[in-house]
């Protein structure tokens, strides 16, 4: 497919379109702000965030550790002066891959479980007034019981 993907065109630009509407879904559907019917609980959010970032990590390093380059023929018929060496590009390009794969994939956690401690603290607050005011309801229940005369 990767192959194919180079010589082309039309397969490269619907693999990056792939790619991108991919990783947008991704982020709406774990840090989207937007409201949905049945949003998926900030715990399970964050744990999908987290399970993804050992995949870029391990794809990369796949990559990285080849004896030779994928699509070899392909870079072979580039081969000119200012071309690099096609493994030490391709090993550069997973090391790159691995590193932002990571990276996007620990603030996208970090942005989860910010967004999870604030939900926790509207909650919290939410829960506080219900009881205050539930509390002030019985004191006034006491106070007009004991006043009403017998």
């Amino acid at each position: 497919m990767y192959e194919l993907s180079l010589r082309n065109g039309v397969v490269h630009a619907w693999v990056h379109i792939h790619f991108l509407v991919v990783g947008c879904l991704f982020c709406w559907a774990t840090v989207g702000l937007d409201p949905v019917p049945h949003r998926v609980p900030y715990g399970a959010r964050l744990m999908l965030v987290l399970f993804m970032v050992p995949f870029h990590a391990f794809l990369g390093l796949a990559l990285m550790s080849t004896t030779a380059p994928l699509a070899a023929d392909w870079y072979a018929s580039l081969a000119g002066p200012w071309h690099p060496d096609a493994l030490d590009d391709q090993r550069v390009g997973a090391g790159v891959m691995w590193l932002v794969g990571d990276a996007t994939g620990l603030i996208l956690g970090a942005i989860v479980a910010t967004q999870w401690l604030r939900a926790e603290a509207r909650r919290s607050r939410h829960l506080d007034r219900a009881l205050d005011a539930a509390e002030a309801r019985a004191q006034a229940r006491a106070r007009t019981s004991d006043e009403v005369p017998v």
